[in-house]
């Protein structure tokens, strides 16, 4: 690993609503909680894939990690096609990401725990990272870059203030891109240009799911909207 890995950070729970205690995640505080109920919030559906992010090395080539490693272009299992993915979009990645952008978002060709049957493609993106300023782009300037990546982004549920009550039954609406009710909610909070601070509600059965590991099943593919 070389020593400008940057790993994603952890997203905290607004609300725990599974049993037990959350195993590793944090929990926004009560002040922080107070103050998200209070701005206005990007909700956007949380989806079920590996987390993949994609940078340009001092070498000037593209690379790609999952949460603490890099991902090899021989790499297998749901990684198997994501390099074969990555041939239309390499030399604008290049290009726009630079030495200093990391694109993050969801690689959904392997059903973990739900199914996805309308995917715009196979990865879905949720942030830009900017290394040199230490801070995640807005949700208005990701969806600007995103667009010149052309790369699709997580579709919104909603936007302005929310109460708990309101989000808990936002986390009753079915996936946008399949037939099962969505996983959690993702929540973001913009200032100007950058993200100020975001949040997740997970549902409880799927908590309780995550238990069960999906690779357990073997590789399933999830499907793409177009076929």
């Amino acid at each position: 690993m070389t020593d400008d890995f940057f790993r994603f950070p952890h997203t905290p729970h607004i609300e725990w609503l599974g049993s037990g205690e959350p195993r590793g995640d944090k929990m926004l505080s009560a002040p922080e909680v107070d103050e998200l109920f209070q701005a206005k919030l990007t909700v956007e559906e949380k989806i079920d894939g590996a987390n993949v992010g994609f940078s340009v090395g001092g070498d000037g080539k593209l690379r790609a990690q999952n949460r603490g490693a890099w991902i090899e272009r021989d790499a297998g299992g749901q990684f198997k096609h994501l390099w074969r993915w990555v041939t239309r979009y390499e030399q604008a990645f290049i290009s726009l990401l630079g030495k200093d952008l990391i694109l993050f978002g969801e690689w959904c060709y392997a059903c973990h725990s739900l199914a996805y049957r309308s995917l715009p493609d196979w990865f879905v993106g949720f942030d830009i990272y900017d290394r040199e300023a230490g801070h995640f782009y807005s949700v208005p300037r990701r969806n600007e870059l995103f667009a010149l990546l052309e790369i699709t982004p997580i579709m919104p549920l909603a936007t302005g203030c929310f109460s708990m009550p309101q989000l808990m039954e936002l986390l009753k609406s079915p996936s946008r891109y399949g037939t099962t009710r969505l996983e959690g909610l993702y929540l973001r909070q913009d200032q100007g240009d950058w993200l100020k601070r975001r949040a997740k509600l997970v549902r409880c059965d799927f908590t309780q799911q995550i238990d069960e590991h999906w690779t357990k099943k073997g590789i399933i593919p999830n499907h793409l909207a177009d076929g």
